[in-house]
């Protein structure tokens, strides 16, 4: 498959995520592109499990980039409501463990898996996709629901 919406940058985290075993699923702007709306976006979000044993795999796999942390229980301390943002290969990448309204479980269920460039990359569904993006206040969110309600009403 012809790779159009992730960046060779962004194909190398993924990897090492993928590598590691980390549980993700790929949202925000590249989860809009993924989906038909053809929009810039300038960093690669990722919703993650918050459970301890996710957080050791994402350590491993961060390390594993050459990212360093000054908190060494980072990996205990990953919760729902507990925000972790860094950036991987001079690329920015928001991994998160919590978006609105779409709690990860809901969000793996339903992921759609995609291949690319040989990996198996879970990305959003359009529903919980226009659902984290509805009522945030952030204008670029109200344009992206609007556009991906659009997308599923031309195709």
């Amino acid at each position: 498959m012809l790779n159009r919406w992730l960046s060779a940058d962004e194909l190398h985290v993924l990897r090492a995520f993928i590598d590691a075993k980390v549980r993700f699923v790929v949202i925000g702007g590249r989860a809009v592109q993924f989906h038909g709306h053809n929009r810039p976006t300038e960093d690669l979000d990722l919703l993650i499990e918050a459970s301890p044993q996710n957080g050791k795999r994402l350590l491993q796999a961060l390390k594993g980039l050459g990212t360093e942390f000054t908190e060494p229980d980072v990996a205990e301390k990953l919760s729902e409501d507990r925000r972790a943002k860094g950036s991987v290969c001079f690329y920015p990448v928001e991994y998160l463990t919590a978006i609105n309204a779409v709690r990860f479980v809901d969000a793996w269920a339903d992921a759609i898996p995609a291949t690319v460039d040989g990996m198996t990359v879970h990305v959003l569904s359009k529903a919980h996709l226009i659902l984290s993006k509805q009522n945030t206040g952030r204008v670029l969110d109200d344009e992206d629901v609007k556009a991906l309600s659009e997308c599923s009403l031309a195709g």
